[in-house]
């Protein structure tokens, strides 16, 4: 019989718990509910990467990170004039990326880009979709594009990307791995 009642009270427990976490399900949350449950998800990652980097054994939780993909989804979705929104979007594209799904992943920083030219991590987004396209994609027309909106959007970029970046466009013939080549060759002539 205690096991009985032991069983039924388990039961209650996921029930309620059950309950409690459909009406606080991210398409229900208002903006300040939604935007608290962000942070309080990355505090967790944080906390969960920071352990992984004293670590590299840990595993993060995948139960974690599918919870940020949807709750930075939903915000910029929900939200999308926002000014939290492009950070967001900025969050989930990172995220998707290092699951590996970098298709995926570039075509929601394209949408970064072309939806919020004034972000102030545009610059970091432009030279990661380059190098996405470059080193994992390979599609060198996208490289150059963004690339090029990065050397022409930002003339204070310092003197070394700026080198590094105009190299690359001069030899986009190359795989990413010959232009590395070149490039230690060049060093070693010097």
């Amino acid at each position: 019989m205690k096991n009985y009642i032991c069983v039924f009270f388990f039961l209650g427990l996921v029930l309620q718990s059950c309950k409690s976490q459909v009406t606080n399900a991210p398409e229900k949350m208002n903006k300040q509910e939604l935007k608290a449950e962000i942070q309080q998800t990355d505090d967790s990652l944080k906390i969960v990467y920071a352990a992984f980097m004293k670590d590299p054994n840990q595993l993060v939780p995948q139960r974690l990170l599918e919870k940020a993909k949807s709750l930075n989804l939903q915000y910029y979705r929900k939200f999308p004039k926002d000014p939290f929104a492009p950070e967001c979007l900025d969050k989930y594209q990172q995220l998707l990326a290092n699951d590996k799904n970098y298709q995926q992943a570039a075509l929601y920083a394209d949408t970064l880009v072309q939806q919020y030219p004034k972000y102030p991590k545009r610059a970091s987004v432009l030279l990661g979709l380059g190098s996405t396209y470059d080193m994992l994609l390979h599609d060198s027309l996208q490289v150059r594009r963004y690339y090029t909106m990065l050397l022409n959007e930002y003339p204070k970029l310092d003197a070394e990307t700026r080198e590094q970046l105009r190299f690359r466009l001069a030899h986009l013939d190359l795989t990413f791995d010959e232009m590395i080549e070149l490039q230690v060759r060049n060093i070693q002539e010097k």
